[in-house]
């Protein structure tokens, strides 16, 4: 993308695990939670957040941790209820949901969608360090700033709205990590980022484009042993399986995630759905499917 957009993620992917061909399974932020963190693949036309019978019958890095002892938590700073999410995220183990309600009056509507990324961040960081006093724990945090309509505080890219929504986002995530590993805690932690879905950016870029859907996935923190870059085709629905492989969890019960990591994982492939289409990539190249118009989009 904008090579000056994400000067901190950047530079935090030499620190890390750099997971450089991952794709996003689906095109909405409801079906990529799903996929991210039960490793359940998305649908062209159905939100599985949305059907409670199903979802909470899912596995999930929650549940997982939990099991394991693990205390478990959730933070967003806008709407915990959209599209039925905090349904989902207490039904698959998640001991505590919060939202926007968490934070004071004052700061809820700071962005279009509810707490700007600058204090959501802050308050992350806060919560960190309390937990640290409560090990082990597992705590997601999903951001919003770098989202349509692209309002932020914070005016670095000039007449591209869209990048400079992401390098405000970026540079909250830089403020994060460089405080994280001034504390005793980074020594064994892991932070992992991943994109719930990739947009329509650059202008002109379709769903036939593969572009669409490749989103960065990171693994950083003291618990990494050293630097790496994973060339790998993957798919958002392959965190949960990785991450429990390399913790030494069981990890069966996700039948669609796969351990990358693994001798086990010797065919790379990655798939892609969005409104009415698919999309399939692996070594030999990549197909979208438009359901709508009956028609192969890409081959």
């Amino acid at each position: 993308g904008v090579k000056e957009a994400t000067p901190e993620f950047n530079k935090l992917s030499h620190e890390g695990i750099f997971f450089t061909q991952c794709n996003a399974n689906s095109f909405r932020t409801d079906r990529g939670v799903v996929c991210a963190l039960s490793g359940y693949p998305s649908f062209p036309q159905m939100s599985v957040m949305k059907i409670p019978e199903k979802s909470r019958t899912m596995p999930s890095l929650a549940r997982s941790f939990a099991a394991a002892g693990y205390h478990t938590d959730f933070l967003y700073g806008g709407y915990i209820n959209f599209t039925n999410m905090k349904s989902y995220l207490l039904s698959t183990g998640y001991q505590t949901a919060l939202g926007d309600t968490h934070f004071p009056v004052s700061v809820r509507r700071t962005h279009a969608w509810g707490v700007t990324d600058v204090i959501a961040f802050d308050t992350l960081y806060n919560r960190t360090l309390a937990h640290s006093k409560d090990k082990p724990w597992f705590t997601t945090f999903l951001s919003l700033a770098s989202h349509e309509p692209w309002i932020v505080p914070y005016n670095r890219i000039k007449n591209d709205s869209r990048a400079n929504g992401r390098a405000y986002t970026d540079h909250c995530l830089g403020l994060f990590i460089q405080k994280l590993k001034k504390t005793p805690i980074w020594k064994n932690l892991l932070v992992i980022c991943i994109a719930d879905h990739g947009i329509s950016y650059p202008k002109g870029l379709t769903e036939a484009d593969r572009r669409r859907y490749r989103i960065p996935m990171l693994w950083l923190g003291g618990a990494v042993k050293t630097p790496r870059i994973f060339n790998k085709l993957c798919n958002q629905t392959d965190l949960p399986a990785t991450l429990l492989g390399q913790l030494g969890i069981n990890h069966r019960q996700y039948t669609f995630s796969r351990d990358v990591m693994s001798k086990n994982y010797t065919y790379p492939f990655a798939i892609h759905t969005f409104d009415n289409g698919f999309a399939f990539v692996d070594s030999t190249g990549y197909t979208v499917q438009d359901f709508n118009s009956k028609r192969v989009l890409t081959d």
